[in-house]
């Protein structure tokens, strides 16, 4: 059994539990009423060592592995980062990550948390590497990769409770279930953008949010190039589960540059990007597609069928 106490995890934990309601701050007090109403409770699992995110509609229980959480900051951790260094050279640009020792360490913790994702066994945290802390200074990486890691979390959980709020249950058709995926991840995304300018009239809040739901998208369809699975009968196959969000929620406009509200699209190449890289599937230059939603197509067909 894991000790949250000992989790790296620990300072932020408190966050954690608070992130679905905290991420959309407009819509917290009727989150709370939904949340008591349906009788939902989320429990933190410290045995499972393998992806662990889940509800179960009867009980109305969600539960989250810390084993998944802690895979979880680790892998955004390196994605903030290392989309930074990508963002300040220009895509396209060839860098040696690892000549940069804080694009190494990112990288390294990265590959620590696909690692342990993959074989499904509860891999200590290296100690040497980064992790969050409750003296974080803003501005920082290990801030910044929180302030992100808590728009997935978030995400996460919301779209498990917009199962029991659409009232879903068991199927034995996989049109139903993958149907049913897509309707509990519309719900969380429109519950976290439809009301951000009750919060604030700056695009930096869609920016953000949109961003930490991206992250999680785009880390599922990058997983795939190291063990590819495709949806599993029960999901959606991940890059086009990230499409389906893009396309919705934050759709591409074509020209010269990307807007900064459409920065996601950006993060999600980066991310896929990097995943095809570490697995020898590169996709072509960026410079070749006249879209970014044309790259992340074509990585998609690189990983194959599944």
């Amino acid at each position: 059994m894991l000790d949250l106490d000992q989790s790296p995890l620990a300072s932020i934990f408190g966050s954690l539990q608070n992130a679905p309601f905290e991420l959309a701050p407009e819509c917290k007090d009727e989150l709370r009423l939904l949340v008591a109403r349906t009788g939902i409770k989320v429990r933190l699992d410290l045995e499972e060592e393998s992806f662990c995110l889940s509800v179960d509609p009867e009980t109305k229980q969600i539960t989250f592995g810390l084993a998944t959480a802690e895979r979880l900051w680790a892998a955004c951790y390196g994605y903030v980062v290392l989309i930074g260094v990508i963002q300040k050279h220009g895509m396209g640009i060839l860098i040696h990550l690892s000549a940069d020792e804080s694009s190494r360490r990112a990288m390294e913790l990265l590959e620590w948390s696909v690692k342990a994702g993959i074989t499904g066994k509860y891999v200590p945290w290296p100690s040497d590497l980064p992790k969050p802390s409750a003296s974080d200074a803003h501005g920082c990486d290990e801030y910044a990769a929180s302030e992100l890691y808590l728009c997935m979390v978030g995400w996460a959980i919301l779209h498990e409770i917009g199962h029991l709020a659409c009232s879903h249950r068991a199927s034995h058709s996989q049109l139903e279930c993958i149907r049913m995926e897509y309707e509990a991840d519309d719900w969380a995304s429109q519950w976290i953008l439809e009301k951000w300018k009750q919060y604030g009239d700056d695009s930096r809040i869609f920016i953000k949010r949109s961003l930490g739901m991206t992250l999680a998208l785009s880390m599922f369809a990058g997983l795939e190039a190291h063990d590819r699975k495709g949806g599993l009968g029960t999901h959606p196959d991940s890059p086009e589960r990230l499409l389906h969000f893009l396309d919705k929620f934050v759709p591409e406009t074509h020209g010269s540059s990307l807007p900064p509200e459409q920065f996601a699209w950006f993060a999600a190449v980066v991310v896929v990007q990097l995943h095809l890289m570490a697995t020898g599937k590169s996709c072509a230059p960026t410079a070749e597609f006249p879209d970014y939603r044309s790259f992340l197509v074509d990585a998609s067909e690189r990983l194959g069928s599944p």
